[in-house]
């Protein structure tokens, strides 16, 4: 039924104008099952030029479905990859300006003619469907059928061409043999051969031609299954320039960063651009990299490095940067791969998509580390990318490899010139320069510390060396191997012999990598055994990513090492306030929880005629509601909200104080001083919370008597004066110290194990982690609470009354049971399992949102440690930074750190005017 299948269209749907870029507008249409239209017939044009006409009238470019496949001038429609043969240009188009306008759009006149346009303007979308005349099922049957026979012809294409490959190269091998023994006879032979060889090069070609067109409708069938299975989720990021052929890449998922509008784009242009010619205004290098990026501030900048920097966006090399080359590398800085596509353009100095010899050679000799270790741009190396001629042309996805493996080759280049002798060994000093000059971006201070004294004295062999660098390469892999190997426990030491155990799954990791790894470790701290954080301490290029948007940042202190005892005071401070307004949250939350659990415990059993008035803890809420309203179960919040504010803050405050005096420098605690701070945290707590507790619990049993009288606080502080105040103080620290004992330590390993694969923890993980902390903690010392309250309270008449501790445990014991001491559990663990979840994390959360570094710890799991791509540590944040640039400078500061393409900062020529910076063409 489909043999002669073609897509034919039967509606034709303009979607917004002026709202999408050419790439946007492919997207758009394929997630509503469309395509952008097919203009390939004159019928169809004036059914497309009439339908706008009616709906629009005068309107002003929609784009269609037609691109540019290359420098030639030649436009293919983006859903056959068939080249135009019908077309309706406005007169003197395309005319292809500033090189840049790939993308074709219809409606630029009244006579609604096409026009080429540059692909990041926004403009209108005409969408068409295929003819759904056709099942859908069966459409897709063809498309697959016709890709399979594609991919067949593919792979002859390609056996082809590899017999073609073989031919040559045993023609170039006779050749070769004829030159080494020359007569005149066998010159006529080389002639031949020269002759034949000519002819194979002429069918490779010819192969490679028919193979690319090949690959290119191969790639427009995988785009319409890849459209048809997955149309809710497409981005199309980019479109890749090659010297002779369009190659679309499709990248499934979000962008990066959001892109900024073309309105407020323009407005930061117009703020920078200097420049005017013929009416438009323009950016020079200046403009670009020193007032607006904000590099090269000195007034002694390098003018040749400003330059190579601004050509990264000036695609046409002219010196100029327009709003639409602006508007193109903002662009192109939210796409996933941006650090290779901002490098790529950096080498490509003439605009055309590909990197010459002399493109790569250039950049590289005016790098500092080629000044400092020359690379030899004549090595096996470069000649295996760029040919034995070095004339082959090399294009962006094979830049790629090139960049990275020329940092790995320019290690090995920087061995080789510390090692003239060819012996296989460099000296201590002579690895510490090449690491520090060629590896930079490897090295943590840890890490730079120590390269000489890992070496212990001896010379570093090549395969040390290649190890060395390949561990610091492979140190996620390593973490991996780690978490493997003690089963997700980011605390537990793992020795050598256990971490080569787990290794050996892991084909990339040698033992010899491992005893360097154990050699770092080693010169850290003698242990013999490392833990995880050893491991990040190790680990090359990470920055710290955090979650939580800061609504304040201070930096207190430079470093650790600038600790006082007042910044000690400072942060203990910020502690107690951030920990007050935490506990204020966390009480107010569960007070009902609390008045319900106070009146359970307090209610006797067998001592009083009518004195059980609550069945259970949710009789007793019913019964408050009923008979003392909603707001009965507040009654006693003032003084709690006073009291529970220094509570809160001082015991948080002396857990994390001395927690930090317990950690060591590998920021390790070991679980008796997790214990020990606990308990110190909740004996500290007693001074405010025996007070307030004596308070609250009159307060709260005052409204069990039906008419009695109202009871105040004040009058309660009044009657027990300040001693009466710390009335069971003694039950109060059986009760508060092992809680705090049990509470932290359990909250901080289950808070550990809650954290993601990068050590992040989200608030919920928190709330749960503190609420699941609170269970055991609260639960075990409800004994402790029940004889606290029974001391505090005011016994009526006929009620048994205690004179202490072991008074009151004998009591109960003999009057009311063992069970007596268990009342209320139900109801604490509620109270007290929600109300240290919610502080907690709104603790945690306050550290974060109003951020301050006095050089101490950290709360764990409030940041992410990834690998990096970029350094954004010392970028300074400019407003004007909007959309991809805010990415600009960490990218062009990436370039350097990541593949060591330091550009000189200095130069002795003094800069130029804008005006004369910029070169101009006519």
């Amino acid at each position: 039924m489909f043999n002669n299948f073609q897509p034919i269209v039967w509606i034709i749907k303009p979607v917004q104008c002026q709202d999408y870029t050419w790439f946007d507008a492919l997207t758009k249409c394929a997630s509503m099952n469309m395509s952008l239209a097919t203009i390939d017939t004159k019928e169809k044009s004036d059914e497309i030029t009439d339908l706008l006409s009616k709906t629009f009238g005068n309107v002003n470019g929609m784009w269609i479905g037609a691109i540019a496949n290359g420098k030639d001038h030649h436009y293919i429609w983006i859903s056959t990859g068939n080249e135009i043969t019908f077309s309706n240009w406005s007169p003197g188009e395309p005319n292809f300006q500033n090189a840049q306008e790939y993308c074709v759009l219809t409606g630029w006149t009244d006579k609604i003619k096409w026009n080429d346009g540059g692909c990041y303007s926004l403009q209108g979308v005409i969408c068409d469907f295929n003819d759904y005349n056709y099942n859908l099922n069966e459409l897709k049957e063809f498309y697959e059928a016709k890709l399979q026979e594609e991919m067949l012809k593919e792979q002859e294409l390609q056996n082809q061409l590899q017999n073609e490959l073989a031919k040559e190269q045993e023609l170039k091998d006779q050749l070769q043999k004829e030159l080494e023994n020359k007569n005149q006879n066998q010159l006529e032979n080389e002639q031949e051969l020269q002759k034949q060889l000519k002819q194979e090069l002429e069918k490779e070609q010819k192969l490679q031609s028919q193979l690319q067109k090949n690959q290119l409708l191969l790639q427009m069938l995988l785009d319409y299954r890849f459209y048809n299975d997955d149309r809710n989720n497409i981005n199309v990021t980019n479109y890749l320039k090659t010297k002779k052929d369009y190659q679309l890449q499709i990248i499934a998922g979000h962008s990066f960063l959001k892109r900024a509008s073309t309105d407020k784009l323009r407005e930061v242009f117009q703020k920078y651009a200097t420049y005017e010619k013929n009416g438009e205004h323009f950016m020079t290098s200046e403009d670009f990299v020193r007032k607006f990026l904000g590099l090269f501030t000195d007034a002694a900048f390098n003018d040749e490095s400003v330059r190579l920097l601004a050509g990264i966006a000036d695609t046409s090399k002219d010196g100029l940067i327009s709003f639409s080359e602006f508007q193109a590398f903002e662009g192109l800085l939210c796409t996933p791969d941006a650090l290779y596509k901002t490098a790529f353009q950096l080498f490509d100095r003439q605009g055309n998509g590909t990197v010459s010899y002399s493109d790569f050679a250039d950049v590289v000799q005016k790098t500092e580390l080629h000044s400092k270790i020359p690379f030899s741009l004549d090595s096996p190396f470069i000649k295996r990318y760029f040919g034995e001629k070095k004339q082959r042309l090399i294009n962006y996805a094979e830049f790629t490899q090139l960049l990275h493996d020329f940092h790995e080759e320019y290690a090995m280049e920087a061995f080789r010139s510390k090692d003239p002798a060819g012996s296989g060994y460099i000296s201590p000093l002579d690895f510490q320069d090449i690491m520090v000059k060629v590896k930079k971006h490897l090295l943590t201070a840890d890490v730079k510390d120590n390269l000489v004294a890992v070496t212990e004295g001896h010379k570093v062999s090549f395969p040390y060396f290649m190890a060395f660098t390949s561990l610091l390469n492979n140190m996620e892999l390593i973490k991996r191997i780690y978490l493997h190997s003690t089963q997700g426990n980011r605390t537990e030491p793992v020795t050598k012999d256990e971490l080569l155990y787990a290794a050996q799954t892991m084909s990339q990791i040698t033992p010899l990598e491992i005893d360097i790894l154990f050699q770092l470790t080693g010169a850290l701290h003698q242990t013999g055994r490392i833990v995880y954080s050893d491991l990040s301490n190790i680990a090359p290029e990470h920055y710290t990513k955090h979650i939580t948007t800061r609504l304040a940042e201070i930096k207190a202190v430079e470093s650790p090492a600038d600790r006082s005892a007042f910044i000690q005071i400072l942060e203990s401070t910020y502690r107690f306030t951030l920990g007050s307004l935490a506990g204020a949250v966390g009480a107010t939350v569960v007070y009902p929880i609390d008045l319900v659990k106070t009146r359970m415990q307090n209610q006797r059993t067998g001592s009083y005629i009518g004195e059980v008035a609550y069945r259970n803890s949710w009789d007793c809420f019913k019964k408050v509601i009923r008979h003392e309203g909603v707001m009965g179960l507040y009654r006693g919040l003032l003084p709690q909200l006073m009291g529970v504010a220094p509570e809160k803050a001082i015991k948080l405050t002396v857990n994390d104080l001395v927690r930090d005096k317990c950690t060591d420098k590998q920021g390790q605690i070991p679980l008796w001083s997790e214990i020990l701070a606990g308990g110190c945290a909740g004996a500290s707590q007693v001074v405010f919370t025996n007070p307030l507790e004596i308070v609250k619990i009159r307060l709260q049993v005052a409204g069990e008597i039906a008419g009695g009288s109202k009871v105040r606080a004040l009058s309660v502080v009044r009657d027990l004066g300040l001693f009466g105040l710390y009335k069971g103080a003694r039950a109060c620290l059986l009760r508060d110290v092992p809680f705090s004992a049990i509470y932290f330590p359990t909250y901080a390993h289950t808070k550990a194990l809650f954290a993601d694969e990068d050590g992040y923890n989200h608030p919920l993980t928190l709330l749960a982690a503190g609420a699941i902390a609170g269970v055991p903690a609260a639960s075990l010392v409800t004994p402790a609470d029940v004889i606290k309250t029974r001391l505090q309270v005011v016994a009526r008449s006929g009620q048994t009354t205690y004179s202490g501790v072991w008074d009151a445990t004998k009591k109960i014991m003999a009057e009311e049971g063992p069970r007596a001491f268990w009342k209320g559990t139900a109801a604490r663990v509620f109270r007290s399992s929600p109300q240290f979840g919610v502080t907690l994390v709104t603790y945690e959360l306050l550290q974060r949102l109003f951020y301050v570094d006095f050089g101490g710890s950290h709360p764990t799991g409030s940041e992410v440690n990834k690998l990096k791509a970029i350094d954004t540590s010392n970028v300074r944040i400019n407003a004007d930074h909007i959309g991809g640039y805010r990415a600009a400078v960490p990218l062009l500061n990436g370039i350097e750190s990541k593949f060591g393409l330091f550009l000189p900062r200095f130069g002795h020529a003094q800069p130029q005017s804008s005006a004369t910076t910029a070169k101009t063409t006519s």
